[in-house]
């Protein structure tokens, strides 16, 4: 199990500071996701009117690459996170991945690391170490806490790099999802001085649901 110094712990606010990519003059975020998926991220930032450049996204996914190019148009948009260079990415702000999951997942044969798939998170923390984005989200299942050779592999990466990381296991209907759908979220910020203690939203209160036949004259 994960100590629990890694959860919810606001940590040392006199924490060596580290390099950092200085932002922008016209305060615009930049973003990178790897793994991308819908890229989900780049919705919720136009919902809350964030200005941002999309840097890049990823997926091996040739229909899925197609709905991302269609849907957000990244500046590149990547197939293969393990053939490219990383020294030639693009340095962002915000830096999201969602690896998959289907090796550390209670639904498969829970093969971890062993898995090549369990081995392409490696290639998200050799983006952070190199470019060093001021915010890293790492989403997966609850299950990888349980494959020590991953999460704490995740850690001491995240921590020799100055880096502090917060986790915690979320589950969608708690905030206003009709889906059961619990997820392990980590959440890592870059040192660079005085930081402020990051901590996970709370469940929203009970939602009122409108039946459909009520809805209907």
């Amino acid at each position: 199990m994960m100590g629990k110094r890694h959860r919810e712990d606001p940590g040392d606010p006199a924490a060596p500071s580290g390099y950092y990519v200085p932002w922008r003059e016209d305060r615009v975020l930049r973003l990178g996701t790897d793994f991308s998926g819908l890229d989900v991220v780049v919705l919720v930032l136009r919902r809350l009117g964030v200005p941002f450049e999309h840097c890049f996204s990823s997926d091996s996914d040739p229909k899925v690459r197609a709905l991302i190019q269609h849907q957000h148009k990244p500046n590149i948009l990547f197939e293969d996170v393990t053939a490219r260079v990383t020294a030639l990415c693009p340095a962002v702000d915000l830096y999201v991945l969602g690896p998959p999951c289907q090796t550390f997942s209670s639904a498969g044969k829970q093969a971890g690391t062993s898995d090549p798939r369990g081995q392409l998170f490696l290639n998200g923390l050799d983006y952070v170490v190199l470019k060093r984005p001021r915010v890293v989200i790492f989403e997966n299942v609850p299950r990888i806490t349980q494959h020590k050779n991953a999460v704490e592999v995740m850690f001491a990466v995240l921590d020799k790099a100055d880096y502090k990381v917060w986790w915690q296991i979320l589950d969608s209907q708690d905030y206003g999802v009709p889906q059961q759908r619990k997820r392990f979220y980590l959440v890592a910020v870059l040192i660079t001085g005085n930081l402020e203690p990051f901590s996970f939203p709370g469940r929203l209160t009970q939602l009122t649901m409108t039946r459909l036949d009520d809805m209907i004259p």
